[in-house]
C-alpha cells in the first residue's frame, strides 16, 4: 500500500519534469493524490497516518533531489500536499457524517408518524377485542387504554387539546381552579416528559404548549383567566423539578458522554423557563403582560429551588464524571507530558524561526524604503 503510494509519487515527479510542468502547485497534488489513495485502505491509526506523511514527503524530496529540483518551494509543496491530503480525508468524512445525520433526523420524524399510526392501531385493536368480554372487564380494558392514551398525549398529538377539556371542566366547577389546573398541567408535562431525555428546548417547548393550552381553555370560557395561568405555570414547573430529580437518580448508569449531556442542558435550564414565560405573553395577549410579569418576578425568585436541585443534580453528575474519566485522565495527562516535553524542545527552534521572519520582514521594509528613495532621487 505504501509502496504503491511512493511508486506513484516518483513516476509523476519525473512525469512532470519531463514534460517541463514541475511547479510548486504540481508537486503538492502529486503528493496529495498519492497520500489520499492510500488513506483510503488505511486504519488511520496514529502510527499509520504518521508513517505515510513521512514516506511520501521524504519519497518526494528524494526524487525532486534526483531532479535536481529539491527547491524550497517544492519541499514546502510537498509537505502542503500530504497535510491537505489529511485534513481532506477527515472532512469528507464529516461531510459523509453530516449527510446521514439529516438522512437520520428525517428517518426519526418518518418513524415518529409510523409510530403513532401503529400506536392508535393497536388501541383500536385491543378496544375491539375487548367487546368479547363482560361489561366489567370491558370497562377495565378501557380504562387501562385510556390511561395509555393519556401517557402518550403528547406523542398522539392531543396534549393540547386534552388539557383545554379539561381545565374546561374546572373552571365550570368553579371550586380551587388554580389548583386543580395546576395537577393537570403537571401530570401532562411529566407524561410528555418521561420516556425523554432531559433537554431544555423539549422542556420548553412542552411546558409552553400545556401552559398556553390551558390559558386558551380559560380565555374561551371567558373567566378565571388568571388563576388558570397561575396554576398552569406552577404545574409546568413541579413537573420540571421532577424531571431535574429524577435524572439525578439514573446518572450512576449513564456514559460520560451521556452526563456531560445532561451537565450542558441543565445549565440551559434556567434560561429556557424565562423565554417560555416570555412566549406565553406574546401568546396569550397583552392583556395579561401584568401577570406574566408577576409570574416572572416570582419564578425569578421561585427559582432558588429549581436551581437548587439543578445544582446537586450537576455536582452528582461532575462526581459520577469525574470517576468515569479518572483512569482516561491519567492516560491524558502522561500524553500531554509527552506532548509538553515536545513542544518544550521544538520551543527554541519556533523562537528562531519566528526572529527570522520578522528580521526579513523587517529588512525588507528597509530595502524598499531605501529603493524608493532612490528611485525619487534619481526622478530629482
Amino acid at each position: 500500500m505504501v509502496e504503491n503510494m511512493k511508486t506513484q509519487i516518483r513516476e509523476n515527479l519525473k512525469e512532470a519534469k519531463e514534460k517541463g510542468r514541475l511547479t510548486e502547485e504540481e508537486v503538492k497534488n502529486i503528493v496529495k493524490n498519492a497520500v489520499e489513495e492510500v488513506l483510503k485502505e488505511a486504519k488511520k491509526t496514529d502510527e499509520e497516518i504518521e508513517q505515510i506523511v513521512k514516506e511520501a514527503v521524504n519519497t518526494a524530496m528524494n526524487e525532486l533531489k534526483t531532479l535536481e529540483e529539491l527547491t524550497k518551494e517544492h519541499i514546502e509543496a510537498a509537505i502542503k500536499g500530504a497535510v491537505e491530503a489529511i485534513e481532506d480525508s477527515y472532512n469528507k468524512v464529516v461531510e459523509t457524517l453530516q449527510q446521514e445525520l439529516l438522512k437520520l433526523k428525517y428517518q426519526i420524524e418518518e418513524t415518529k408518524a409510523e409510530m403513532i399510526i401503529k400506536l392508535n392501531k393497536a388501541l383500536k385493536g385491543i378496544k375491539e377485542a375487548a367487546n368479547g368480554f363482560d361489561e366489567k372487564i370491558k370497562t377495565e380494558i378501557e380504562e387501562i387504554l385510556t390511561d395509555i392514551k393519556l401517557k402518550n398525549a403528547e406523542i398522539l398529538g392531543v396534549m393540547e387539546e386534552t388539557i383545554k377539556k379539561s381545565v374546561k371542566v374546572i373552571i365550570e366547577e368553579g371550586e380551587k381552579v388554580e389548583e386543580k389546573v395546576k395537577t393537570i398541567v403537571k401530570e401532562s408535562v411529566q407524561n410528555a416528559l418521561e420516556n425523554i431525555e432531559l433537554k431544555a428546548e423539549k422542556i420548553k417547548e412542552v411546558s409552553e404548549a400545556a401552559i398556553v393550552s390551558a390559558v386558551e381553555a380559560a380565555k374561551e370560557k371567558g373567566e378565571k383567566i388568571e388563576e388558570t395561568l397561575k396554576g398552569a405555570i406552577e404545574g409546568a414547573k413541579e413537573a420540571i423539578i421532577e424531571k431535574v430529580e429524577s435524572t439525578k437518580e439514573k446518572l450512576e448508569h449513564l456514559t460520560k458522554e451521556e452526563i456531560n449531556e445532561i451537565i450542558i442542558e441543565l445549565e440551559k435550564m434556567q434560561k429556557a423557563l424565562i423565554e417560555t414565560l416570555n412566549n406565553i405573553s406574546s401568546k396569550i395577549g397583552k392583556e395579561f403582560s401584568q401577570t406574566i410579569e408577576e409570574e416572572k418576578e416570582k419564578l425569578q425568585n421561585e427559582l432558588n429551588k429549581l436551581n437548587e436541585k439543578i445544582k446537586e443534580t450537576t455536582k452528582k453528575a461532575l462526581e459520577i464524571l469525574k470517576e468515569k474519566t479518572k483512569e482516561v485522565s491519567e492516560e491524558i495527562k502522561e500524553k500531554a507530558k509527552e506532548i509538553l516535553t515536545e513542544t518544550k524542545e521544538e520551543t527554541e527552534k519556533l523562537a528562531k524561526r519566528l526572529l527570522k521572519v520578522t528580521k526579513s520582514a523587517i529588512e525588507g521594509m528597509v530595502e524598499g524604503a531605501k529603493k524608493a528613495l532612490k528611485e525619487d532621487n534619481d526622478k530629482k
